[in-house]
């Protein structure tokens, strides 16, 4: 099965009103509106009746306080350790 979003080109950024936080030019960050990305199957397995999309995010942060530091400096990305994640998405 393949899953594809037409508002989303896989190497573009993500539009930031599809985003769960925003940049704010006061201070740190702030949420954004977070609008889901239209999403369409393509390619279901004959007799598929559902489907359970999953997010693989191969370079997630491993611990929490490598992620918007107040007031520092996030580390060069070689220093940061990562880890491979899965996440179950809402259809």
């Amino acid at each position: 099965m393949f899953l594809s979003s037409p508002r989303y080109a896989g190497s573009a950024c993500i539009p930031a009103c599809n985003m769960a936080g925003a940049a704010r030019a006061a201070s740190a960050a702030t949420f954004s509106i977070n609008r889901n990305l239209h999403r369409a199957r393509h390619e279901l397995p004959p007799g598929a009746q559902s489907a359970a999309p999953m997010r693989h995010a191969p370079a997630m942060p491993s611990k929490g306080d490598d992620v918007n530091p107040p007031g520092g400096e996030l580390p060069a990305r070689a220093a940061l350790t990562f880890a491979q994640t899965f996440h179950r998405q809402q259809p």
